[in-house]
């Protein structure tokens, strides 16, 4: 459970020190974040297409359902891809390269499915026999 930063909200002094406490945490994360990012494994964590954090947060899917229940859940991952994606879309570069990245990856992943659904010219040449 979340620690209350300020024990008397009425006392300048406390709520100007959790105020400078919480810049100083978003700074680290968001500095964290970025350090992530500058890796290709970070990158493919949050960019991949199938597996990643954003595709896993179902952000470009709807989260319509029939079930209230299902739709609430649903929601709160997309909830979260946003906020994620706000987040990463903040170093343009970064997230340039991560789309790039992704691309590559996903036409690289295709073709070795399609490769894999393929005769073989010595399969083909036996079959033809």
């Amino acid at each position: 459970m979340a620690r209350a930063e300020v024990k008397n909200a009425a006392d300048r002094q406390q709520v100007a020190g959790a105020a400078t406490r919480l810049a100083y945490r978003e700074r680290r994360f968001l500095a964290a974040l970025r350090e992530v990012m500058a890796t290709p494994a970070g990158r493919i964590v949050f960019g991949e297409r199938t597996y990643g954090m954003l595709a896993r947060c179902g952000l470009h899917k709807t989260s319509f359902s029939q079930s209230a229940s299902v739709m609430a859940f649903d929601e709160g991952k997309r909830s979260l891809g946003l906020e994620l994606e706000a987040l990463l879309v903040q170093d343009e570069a970064t997230w340039i390269q991560m789309e790039v990245e992704t691309r590559a990856l996903a036409k690289g992943d295709a073709a070795v499915t399609d490769a894999a659904h393929t005769r073989s010219i010595e399969e083909a040449r036996t079959s033809a026999e």
